[in-house]
């Protein structure tokens, strides 16, 4: 029996897809622990699975919503440069708490939503085997398609694509950090 962990943004979008995954992992006799804030104990318990909350006193429940509300009023620039603020603090904090937490429940591998730049570090760090879990397809690239934090239509044509890769190129600079 191998025990999985599972990390990942506590939204709804990134926990729904892994849920149905972890139970089919404990349906094969392994055990599963999802590493999320407070706000996705529900989720995770109601689905079986067992939880274990990421810094509970720094993100108490309610936060999830609080932030994405936030980010909700957000436009353009500053919505991409808040995202990656919070994105960091929370990086921060899991290299912080998470890989004590890991080998105090003995995790054994590790899934690990896309988004979770910190979820392969921490694997490393632990000496643990991981996986990417690309549930974000809007996130992979294709230089036909816009960058999802554009309103541009689909163009195909040889403009339309150096237009998105240009989009690309602006991401990555807002994002560096």
């Amino acid at each position: 029996m191998t025990h999985f962990g599972i990390l990942c943004p506590t939204a709804s979008g990134h926990i729904n897809p892994l849920l149905p995954l972890g139970k089919e992992l404990q349906k094969r006799g392994h055990k599963v622990t999802c590493f999320l804030t407070l706000d996705g104990e529900e989720m995770v318990q109601a689905a079986g699975l067992d939880f274990q909350a990421i810094a509970p006193d720094k993100y108490p429940k309610g936060t999830s919503a609080k932030n994405l509300a936030e980010i909700g009023q957000l436009q353009g620039t500053a919505a991409v440069r808040r995202t990656v603020e919070l994105v960091t603090n929370s990086t921060a904090t899991l290299f912080q708490t998470i890989p004590q937490e890991m080998r105090r429940l003995g995790i054994d591998a590790l899934i690990v939503d896309q988004v979770s730049p910190s979820g392969g570090t921490i694997a490393e760090k632990l000496a643990i085997p991981f996986v990417s879990f690309a549930g974000a397809l809007v996130l992979s690239r294709d230089p036909l398609i816009p960058p999802f934090m554009t309103t541009w239509d689909y163009n195909p044509s040889f403009i339309g694509v150096i237009r998105n890769k240009i989009g690309y190129k602006l991401l990555d600079s807002l994002t560096r950090p």
